[in-house]
């Protein structure tokens, strides 16, 4: 068991950081895709989002109550999502792993493009947490976000 222990975390060691394998290109990707998940940890919650040009899915479990909302968001709607996204460097942000944490909630996004070969990853739940020097950018795009599924409820 030891030995399991030692290899995660030699595995999450060398993913810190990881995932980054490009920058935001100057105009929003035409097949742009968002994948966002929270983890309530402890707490009987989750959601996920999925962005895509054509259709927008959002899900949330709350303590086994299950809720789906479909929408899409207009050209104006991606170009100030996409904006936001480089204005708070989406591409920059950077995250660590550590050992030793349990029941840990939080937010994983995923953003892709060109047929998904190109792939930006930013994860702060279970092990993994976003830089301190992050916290505001990060932020900024986790609020952006929440107030994006509540105004299309």
């Amino acid at each position: 068991m030891p030995q399991l222990f030692l290899l995660i975390a030699l595995f999450c060691l060398g993913c810190t950081g990881q995932g980054q394998n490009g920058i935001l290109p100057e105009n929003y990707p035409p097949d742009l895709t968002l994948r966002y998940h929270y983890d309530g940890g402890m707490h009987y919650y989750s959601e996920d989002l999925l962005l895509t040009k054509d259709s927008c899915v959002f899900n949330k479990n709350d303590n086994g109550k299950k809720t789906t909302l479909k929408f899409v968001l207009s050209k104006t709607e991606w170009e100030a999502f996409y904006a936001m996204l480089k204005k708070n460097h989406f591409d920059k942000i950077e995250y660590r792993t550590e050992s030793n944490v349990y029941d840990r909630g939080g937010i994983r996004m995923d953003l892709s493009w060109n047929k998904d070969q190109r792939t930006l990853k930013i994860d702060d739940s279970q092990v993994s947490f976003v830089e301190k020097r992050w916290d505001k950018d990060w932020n900024a795009i986790c609020q952006y976000i929440s107030e994006l599924t509540k105004s299309k409820k």
